[in-house]
């Protein structure tokens, strides 16, 4: 029996299509399929008090309420949060960012609030930016602390501190509209802190304007959250009722400050 070229040639082509079409699929089906539809939204607690004032209570719904409202929560304590940490903390893209720092009111210039890192100060290190001011250190003010948990080994401690210098002249790269709520003293005394954030590309910077004791600012940050994260208030409008329902247990009545 004999076939025409054309039939054996269409024959060759239809089989070829096949064998095609068969390896797509194989290589298509075996390919974990992506969803471009789902975004991932990124948090971090930075709690530079974890060795000296640790919180489990904070940090664990603090982390709960932030994998409630969807986001994955990354959690650094005391060792990890150096001054390069925070030189690099706008790369790493962080959606909403809780702090639970000491901070100064003055530490790298006078009139910007500075936080502390988790970095015993050191003469030698970080020489140039000490000397352009744009780190400093400073020793914890701990007067309340020691008085409700009686840890007067603290006082001696000296940290490298930063605030906002490094910000506007060291970070890397820039938030992207950032949510990040500032837990501790002084942290937003002078406001230049908050409105070097928020030019770096924070949307949303919450802070306090005087000393807080340890306590009672971890019961109103986590209050705060709540309220942003689990029942949808606005944070301006969540700062407000906070302020309303404070009732400060230390001898301290620092004022919660809104910035956007």
């Amino acid at each position: 029996m004999k076939f025409s070229t054309t039939k054996i040639s269409a024959l060759t082509i239809w089989a070829i299509a096949v064998i095609l079409i068969s390896v797509y699929l194989v290589q298509n089906l075996d390919e974990p399929q992506s969803n471009p539809s789902v975004t991932i939204v990124k948090a971090a607690i930075i709690d530079q008090l974890h060795d000296d004032i640790p919180n489990q209570i904070f940090q664990d719904r603090a982390t709960q309420y932030l994998t409630t409202a969807g986001y994955d929560v990354d959690l650094y304590t005391t060792k990890d949060i150096t001054v390069d940490f925070y030189k690099e903390l706008p790369s790493k893209k962080y959606d909403f960012i809780v702090v639970r720092s000491h901070s100064v009111a003055r530490g790298t210039t006078e009139e910007s609030a500075s936080i502390f890192t988790g970095e015993i100060y050191t003469e030698s290190k970080y020489i140039q930016e000490q000397l352009l001011g744009q780190i400093g250190k400073a020793v914890p003010f701990l007067p309340s602390e020691v008085e409700e948990i009686g840890w007067e080994s603290l006082v001696n401690k000296t940290y490298f501190v930063v605030g906002s210098k490094l910000i506007d002249e060291l970070m890397v790269d820039s938030f992207s509209g950032s949510v990040i709520i500032l837990g501790g003293c002084d942290t937003a005394s002078g406001k230049l802190l908050a409105k070097s954030l928020l030019r770096r590309g924070a949307s949303e910077v919450v802070g306090w304007d005087g000393l807080v004791g340890a306590r009672d600012n971890d019961r109103s940050i986590l209050a705060l959250l709540e309220m942003i994260l689990l029942d949808d208030v606005p944070t301006s409008k969540a700062v407000e009722k906070v302020m309303q329902e404070f009732q400060p247990r230390s001898k301290y009545s620092p004022t919660l400050k809104y910035y956007s």
